[in-house]
């Protein structure tokens, strides 16, 4: 019946999004699987700006005005969340480098010996929440 129709979930491509889509031209596309992992790491970390490397270009990210500038060309172009996403109200991990793992099996309420990001050979200490899920 048609009011069966009229109660139909809207059908645009944001309402069903589940990744970070950037605009290009006039469509919005969804970014590759990797650059959304960076993109929603980064949004979730709650700040309003990051910088990121995608497809072998620098970009800086403005999480506020939801804007992607290639930082050689200074090409801007708008960015989206996934649908019905929103940051935190605030930072939830200080400033600076940050890396992210998966809980291994047997993991939660241990601490663990990681790679360090930047050195070679060398390892960090890792504490995983009690609460924390695997995988």
């Amino acid at each position: 019946s048609s009011w069966l129709k009229s109660a139909a979930l809207p059908t645009s491509p944001w309402v069903m999004a589940s990744k970070f889509q950037i605009k290009l031209g006039s469509d919005w596309q969804d970014y590759s699987q990797d650059e959304d992992k960076i993109l929603k790491r980064a949004y979730l970390a709650g700040y309003k700006h990051a910088s990121c490397r995608l497809r072998g270009q620098t970009y800086e990210i403005d999480f506020g005005r939801m804007q992607q500038t290639n930082k050689e060309s200074g090409k801007s172009r708008e960015i989206r969340p996934p649908y019905n996403w929103k940051p935190p109200a605030a930072p939830i991990v200080p400033k600076g480098p940050t890396t992210c793992i998966s809980v291994p099996d047997g993991g939660p309420g241990k601490t663990v010996q990681v790679p360090h990001p930047k050195i070679q050979g060398r390892f960090i200490a890792v504490d995983i929440p009690a609460a924390a899920r695997v995988g």
